[in-house]
């Protein structure tokens, strides 16, 4: 039974992103081949450019959203599904997890904004975060080339190398649990 929870609840995300990304108007060839590279956090895009050859920023903060949720261990989500939502409160590598999060995508953000790399801080925060949790949840998914970014932010996204997600989810990489 617990199997065929988790199933269903990656393919509901799966469905869930498509529809969100087709109902932009994103193909939806291209939008389910993203939703899978993206909730697997395997990072697999239709375009060269990867997700910024979209050039949007609602592809992009649908994305950013479906990775992070693609770092949350899917144990956690099965007890949501379950009426459980106690066990959001006391996962303590979730907790740590959405920590690391908050403190990295602001940490560049800022660093883009203060180097005015891209005109106002909703852009800095777009590109900032994408990159964050694109890394962080090892996905991969580009939307710009962070090589040209301050060396402070490409530091900040060095050490997000080193981080990873939660145990139990899609990503690979160290997970938030050991470091808890």
């Amino acid at each position: 039974d617990t199997l065929i929870w988790l199933w269903s609840i990656y393919i509901f995300l799966n469905i869930f992103q498509a529809f969100l990304l087709a109902v932009h108007g994103m193909s939806i060839f291209d939008a389910l081949c993203h939703a899978f590279g993206t909730v697997s956090t395997s990072g697999y895009s239709t375009l060269n450019a990867s997700v910024g050859g979209f050039n949007s920023a609602y592809v992009d903060w649908v994305t950013i959203i479906f990775m992070a949720l693609g770092g949350v261990t899917f144990v956690l989500f099965y007890q949501i599904a379950k009426g459980d939502w106690e066990q959001v409160k006391v996962n303590t590598e979730f907790h740590w997890y959405l920590g690391f999060l908050l403190f990295f995508c602001t940490a560049v953000s800022l660093i883009l904004y203060k180097n005015e790399v891209y005109p106002g801080f909703f852009e800095c925060l777009r590109f900032g975060t994408f990159q964050v949790v694109s890394i962080l949840t090892t996905t991969g998914f580009t939307t710009a080339d962070y090589e040209l970014w301050p060396q402070a932010a490409q530091m900040f996204l060095f050490v997000v190398c080193f981080v990873g997600a939660c145990a139990g989810s899609t990503t690979s990489g160290i997970k938030v649990v050991h470091y808890v």
